[in-house]
């Protein structure tokens, strides 16, 4: 059976988001964040290659991206945070909001794919 167009997508977003992360991570200088990346891209590969188990490497790198961007959201909160233009705060959310939502879309992707064929074994 060939790999569903929904693990082709989640593949490339982790993989990508991996690039993004180790490119942030060396430009920067924060090795926690370009360690993250070689995480990312190492799930990538294992969920495109069907390793037994890595839908759980990405439902935990999910908890992981999204509880980051709930942290950072609490933070920006504490000092000022929403602005007083409400526009303004809604178009501040877009991008995180997508990171979520694509996030979510690779976990239920990755159950899919490899949580139904561990229930099978």
């Amino acid at each position: 059976m060939g790999r569903p167009i929904k693990v082709w997508i989640t593949s490339l977003i982790l993989f990508l988001y991996g690039i993004y992360s180790c490119y942030e991570g060396f430009l920067t200088g924060i090795v926690s964040y370009a360690a993250s990346g070689v995480i990312f891209l190492g799930v990538a590969i294992a969920l495109f290659m069907k390793i037994r188990g890595s839908q759980y490497l990405v439902y935990i790198l999910s908890v992981y991206l999204i509880g980051s961007w709930l942290f950072g959201l609490w933070i920006i909160y504490t000092s000022g945070w929403p602005y007083e233009d409400a526009l303004g705060t809604v178009i501040s959310l877009i991008p995180g909001i997508v990171i979520v939502l694509m996030f979510i879309f690779c976990s239920y992707s990755a159950h899919q794919f490899l949580g139904k064929q561990n229930e099978k074994a």
